[in-house]
């Protein structure tokens, strides 16, 4: 199978997936579905295009980000809403990076990485977090700030500093995203980081080459 035809296959599995599972959550028209549609639909177009290295990829991933906001907020995931604030600057500020280091519409990709100082970085945050959520009264406040600071350091590795090693940690991070949003019910958030882990996959190897 040719990179394209890969490339290809992955965006119709990752559509159709969304698609199908938010025809299937539909109960009745209601906000919290409408808004976790845009949060999944918003969000496989974003990652999609990271995987592609896209330097406007930042623009679906913001959409994305202001509506997780209001999902989570409402569903208790505390942890969550704060780093959707988080991702929504850092995709702004991406906008600028990705395009000042890009070759044509491409971002371009650097392969090194401190995994010592990424462990460092992962521990601290999750402490943070955790720490915040509790206070708040959040659910599942371990895995959500495991889940969160992996995200985060991802984010921060990828977004503002181009390293391909962000996309080990999305790994991580969308695999406990899927426990977490389907022990809370929510088909549709669940599927969306089950759609993400699949293309942190191809945008690792995407981003290998």
């Amino acid at each position: 199978m040719t990179k394209k035809i890969f490339n290809q296959v992955i965006n119709l599995f990752m559509l159709g997936i969304t698609l199908l599972t938010a025809y299937q959550s539909y109960t009745d028209f209601n906000i919290m579905w409408l808004t976790s549609f845009i949060v999944s639909l918003a969000g496989t177009f974003g990652t999609m295009a990271t995987a592609y290295k896209w330097k406007y990829a930042g623009l679906p991933n913001m959409v994305q980000n202001v509506f997780n906001i209001f999902v989570s907020t409402v569903s208790g995931v505390y942890g969550d809403a704060i780093m959707g604030v988080y991702y929504f600057i850092t995709e702004t500020l991406s906008l600028k990076v990705w395009t000042e280091h890009a070759k044509g519409d491409k971002v371009e990709v650097d392969k090194t990485v401190n995994w010592k100082q990424v462990s460092i970085l992962v521990l601290i945050t999750g402490l943070g977090l955790g720490l915040f959520s509790f206070l708040l009264g959040g659910q599942m406040i371990i895995l959500d700030a495991f889940n969160n600071a992996t995200g985060a350091v991802a984010q921060y590795l990828q977004k503002l500093q181009r390293k391909r090693a962000g996309w080990v940690l999305w790994i991580i991070t969308n695999v406990v995203g899927i426990k977490i949003w389907f022990d809370l019910g929510n088909a549709q958030m669940a599927v969306m980081y089950a759609v993400f882990a699949l293309n942190s996959i191809r945008g690792y190897l995407n981003w290998s080459e």
